[in-house]
């Protein structure tokens, strides 16, 4: 398949929009927000959607957007939502941008990302992921260090060859409907990459996977949960998906044979 590819004034006339869900994330979101204050190549709009915040996330945002470039729109939605598929379509209704980028709260964003993504959308891409580096900044047990990277390395092959990407960080043009399943509980990623890939083949568009500006991935929920715990849940999400995702598709095509 044969991509489009923009004019360099027209990929650059493009707007971004960085969507980040937050529950709680007095302790990460004011990293995550100084790596956007300090890209190459500043974003247009930053939204951080909290969601039943009872911490001082909403303090540590304020605080870091009061250093942000004038010419940078930063807000804070604040939703009572429970779910990560709602709170990030709560962000991405009220977004402004031509594309739509969602960070998770605890990564940290490398400072070419906004320059990357600009850059590949002008090169025909309508969505795509980005390459994931461990967070170093606890410390680890060689055992967690070593499950940490066997995780990390299977995720970017399935986003670089599968097109399919965890929601740590997505982004994609904006078109309407285009929304995370908020039926799909915790696959929403998932699903959200399938239907992306769907539209990216009707415009004759690609998925571009940014392995050049990675993010640092934070895991501390399989600290949290445990490494081996939290991977077999992880893979249970997915074996989910693909039993629900090939229901769907039986059921689409009987009604579309009339059957």
């Amino acid at each position: 398949m044969k991509n489009k590819k923009m004019a360099p004034e027209r990929a650059k006339a493009l707007t971004m929009t960085i969507v980040i869900p937050a529950h709680n994330e007095s302790e990460y979101i004011g990293p995550l927000l100084e790596s956007l204050r300090l890209q190459t190549e500043p974003p247009d709009e930053v939204i951080v959607v909290c969601d039943y915040c009872t911490d001082d996330t909403e303090l540590q945002a304020i605080r870091a957007f009061s250093s942000f470039p004038a010419a940078v729109s930063c807000s804070i939605l604040t939703v009572q939502k429970g779910d990560i598929a709602a709170v990030r379509n709560a962000g991405i209704r009220v977004a402004n941008g031509d594309v739509i980028v969602c960070l998770d709260a605890d990564v940290i964003a490398h400072e070419t990302m906004v320059d990357s993504v600009r850059r590949a959308v002008g090169n025909g891409a309508f969505y795509g992921g980005f390459g994931l580096i461990p967070d170093r900044r606890f410390g680890r047990q060689p055992g967690q260090i070593i499950l940490n990277r066997l995780w990390l390395g299977s995720v970017m092959l399935a986003e670089r060859f599968l097109g399919n990407f965890i929601g740590s960080g997505i982004f994609f043009r904006r078109v309407d409907n285009l929304l995370f399943d908020e039926a799909w509980g915790w696959a929403e990623d998932i699903e959200f990459s399938s239907q992306a890939r769907r539209i990216a083949r009707n415009r004759q568009e690609s998925f571009a996977y940014l392995g050049h500006a990675p993010l640092v991935y934070c895991d501390r929920r399989f600290i949290e949960n445990g490494y081996l715990r939290e991977i077999v849940r992880r893979l249970t999400k997915g074996v989910d998906h693909l039993r629900r995702a090939t229901t769907r598709r039986i059921k689409r095509r009987l009604v579309a044979s009339g059957i």
